[in-house]
C-alpha cells in the first residue's frame, strides 16, 4: 500500500490551541466513526493563530486518505474546524506566490 504524505493546515473555530492531550490522542491514533478498521493518526503541532479573528492553526502531517479524514480526525477531540488547506502532497509543495485557484506546470 502506498503512504503518500501529505500536510494540511487546519484553522480552528476558536483561539485556542490544541492541548498536549489533543496532540497525544491524534498522534497515537483515532478511530474514525464509519469505518472501524479506520484508526488513524499522524503528526501533529500548534502553528501561530491566524492573524485575522485569532484563530488557532494546527498543522496536521498524514499518510492515509479517508474522506473529510482531518475534519473528523479534529471533531474527534472536540476540536472542529473552520478551513482547511492542504500545503503538500508528496514532495510537492504549494508556492507563496500560487494564489488560490491558479496553476501552475509540473
Amino acid at each position: 500500500e502506498f503512504k503518500v504524505p501529505k500536510v494540511y493546515l487546519a484553522t480552528l473555530r476558536s483561539a485556542q490551541p490544541l492541548s498536549s492531550e489533543a496532540i497525544r490522542q491524534l498522534e497515537t491514533g483515532v478511530q474514525l466513526p464509519h469505518s472501524k478498521a479506520a484508526v488513524v493518526r499522524g503528526k501533529v503541532s500548534n502553528v501561530a493563530p491566524k492573524e485575522e479573528g485569532g484563530r488557532a492553526v494546527v498543522k496536521l502531517e498524514i499518510t492515509n486518505g479517508y474522506k473529510h479524514q482531518v475534519k473528523l480526525m479534529l471533531q474527534l477531540v472536540n476540536r472542529p474546524l473552520s478551513q482547511l488547506h492542504r500545503q503538500t502532497f508528496a514532495k510537492l509543495e504549494l508556492p507563496d506566490d500560487l494564489a488560490e485557484g491558479q496553476w501552475r506546470k509540473l
